[in-house]
């Protein structure tokens, strides 16, 4: 019987837990209101544990506000798209043991 009310205490610890952060995440601001800035590689996003929400620019190092969102950056990067330097750890090198493509004349001797 100790065992069950321990595991009960356990029980309601952990849903007043889960229900604290489902309110806390209720309250947590998208960054939406930033405009273009949004869904951009470069927000640097930061909400504090007292409601403060700071959203700026990493490329342009310019603090964002929802009273003047952002419509047009030239250094906008989508935040799904892939960077240059993502592709290229996500690239695997193939050792071919015959050319590809057109074989000039030459080549095609040699086979």
């Amino acid at each position: 019987m100790n065992i069950e009310t321990e595991e009960s205490k356990l029980l309601k610890i952990i849903e007043a837990k889960a229900d604290e952060l489902e309110i806390r995440m209720e309250k947590r601001t998208s960054f939406s209101e930033c405009g273009l800035c949004s869904d951009c590689r470069n927000l640097i996003a930061i909400c504090t544990k007292f409601g403060k929400v700071v959203a700026k620019c990493f490329e342009t190092y310019q603090i964002l506000n929802s009273s003047d969102p952002v419509e047009h950056c030239t250094r906008y990067n989508k935040l799904t798209m892939l960077s240059i330097f993502d592709m290229k750890d996500m690239a695997i090198l193939i050792e071919l043991k015959k050319p590809i493509g057109f074989l000039n004349e030459d080549l095609r001797k040699e086979e």
